[in-house]
C-alpha cells in the first residue's frame, strides 16, 4: 500500500511539474505573437487564444488550398501549352517545291512546248 501511494504522489508531482511547465511555455507563445487576453480570469485565456488560433488556421488552411490549386493549375498549363508546341512542330509538315530542273518537270516543260507547236 505504502509502494502505492508513493507512486501516487510522485507521479502527482510529475503532473504538477508538467503543468508549471506548460503554463510557462503558454505565457511565452503569448508573449510571441503579442497575445493580449481580454479576461482577468488565467483561466480563460486558452480559450480566447486557442479560439484565435483556430480561426486563423482554419483560414490559413483554405489559403494554403487555393494557393495549391492555382500553382497546379499554372504547372498544368505550362505542361500542356509545351506539349501542343511540340506537337505541332513535329506535326508541321513542311512542303518543298519542285525544282524547274528535275525530270518530270524537264518533261512537262516538253509536253507544254510540244502542245503549244501543234496548237499554232
Amino acid at each position: 500500500m505504502e509502494t502505492f501511494l508513493h507512486k501516487a504522489l510522485v507521479e502527482t508531482r510529475l503532473q504538477i511539474e508538467n503543468l508549471d511547465k506548460c503554463k510557462l511555455q503558454f505565457k511565452k507563445t503569448q508573449n510571441f505573437f503579442k497575445f493580449q487576453p481580454k479576461s482577468n480570469n488565467e483561466s480563460e485565456w486558452p480559450k480566447e487564444f486557442f479560439g484565435l488560433w483556430i480561426s486563423f488556421c482554419s483560414d490559413f488552411k483554405d489559403i494554403w488550398k487555393k494557393e495549391q490549386q492555382k500553382r497546379h493549375q499554372e504547372q498544368t498549363e505550362k505542361v500542356r501549352k509545351s506539349f501542343l508546341k511540340r506537337e505541332a512542330e513535329k506535326n508541321a509538315i513542311v512542303r518543298v517545291k519542285a525544282k524547274p530542273t528535275g525530270l518530270k518537270a524537264r518533261l512537262n516543260k516538253l509536253r507544254q512546248q510540244t502542245s503549244k507547236e501543234i496548237s499554232t
